[in-house]
């Protein structure tokens, strides 16, 4: 319905804001999300076509049903005059046909439905096996988690934007630089675009880092991710340690190993909304360990402290 349409494209032009928690509200509750959040607070009532009225509710219930392309959506005639609708939107009898269900307090069902979606999405990881067969479901929960964590820092993620070339990329999105992290990786690897190589299985070999570091020339940069399905985002000694230390000093490039395991874990911070920076923390925390650590490189680059991280 056009209301749907109306919320895919208001979602879309939050990708040019800096709000980085709307937009990763927004996409993690979707549209029928975001209409059935409006329902519950009583903005926007559902036609009942068995009662023939428009029923609103103000408990923070969620509709019986889930909204389809059929259903007839009112905005409460309260909000009109705030939004500067027209007073003739109803007739007199269809203005009969509202019917109010004012029960219990007001409870915003916000933070219950971005739990259930991140739960989802965790738990969806699990269900996909591993190698060849699960290796498309892989590519699209890796871009579903993606747009979730780096919600306003990267823009235009998708899947094979060029799949047609030698060089076929995975997952791509281009950085905004709007955050610390972000703002770090396009100063010092030169990474406007963003590339995600996702690999559906454990552990990564000199191909794996050969293909990525393929990738990463023009407005790539040098900076790229391997995500797979390992189970720590920590590099051993004598695998993807050595591939590491190996890109960087023949090529000048840094691969990160982005596990799922790693991913799922910043989409569960994410469940409390006061936490929207803590992704970009704890990047720039595994950004820092792979050149301190791993490379054996001085930063010269200093997290800024954030109002939240002053908290004791």
């Amino acid at each position: 319905m056009a209301a749907m349409a109306k919320i895919d494209h208001a979602i879309e032009l939050l990708e040019n804001s800096d709000d980085q928690a709307s937009l990763a509200e927004a996409r993690l509750l979707g549209p029928t999300g975001l209409l059935q959040s409006l329902y519950s607070i009583g903005f926007i009532g559902l036609h009942d076509q068995n009662l023939s009225s428009y029923t609103f509710c103000h408990d923070g219930r969620t509709p019986d049903k889930g909204f389809e392309s059929a259903d007839r959506i009112l905005v409460h005639p309260c909000y009109w005059l705030g939004l500067n609708l027209s007073r003739n939107a109803l007739a007199p009898d269809e203005a009969e046909e509202i019917n109010d269900e004012y029960d219990i307090k007001v409870d915003s069902l916000n933070p219950k439905i971005r739990n259930t979606k991140i739960g989802q999405i965790v738990a969806q990881l699990d269900k996909i096996p591993l190698g060849r067969e699960g290796e498309r479901d892989f590519e699209l929960w890796s871009l579903e988690a993606l747009k979730v964590i780096f919600a306003a820092q990267l823009v235009g993620l998708q899947l094979h934007p060029n799949g047609a070339a030698v060089q076929r990329r995975d997952i791509t999105g281009t950085n905004r630089g709007k955050s610390d992290f972000w703002s770090r990786v396009l100063l010092d690897y030169k990474s406007r675009n963003i590339v995600f190589d996702a690999k559906n299985f454990q552990e990564l070999g000199p191909d794996e880092y050969r293909q990525l570091q393929s990738y990463l020339t023009g407005s790539y940069g040098k900076l790229g991710f391997i995500i797979n399905r390992d189970e720590s985002e920590n590099l051993t000694s004598g695998k993807d340690l050595d591939w590491t230390r190996e890109m960087h000093g023949s090529h000048q490039c840094l691969i990160v190993k982005l596990p799922a395991k790693f991913i799922s874990r910043l989409l569960q911070k994410l469940r409390s909304p006061e936490k929207h920076d803590v992704v970009d923390r704890q990047m720039w925390k595994l950004l820092t360990t792979y050149e301190t650590n791993y490379l054996g490189l001085k930063s010269t680059r200093a997290r800024k402290k954030s109002a939240s991280a002053k908290r004791p």
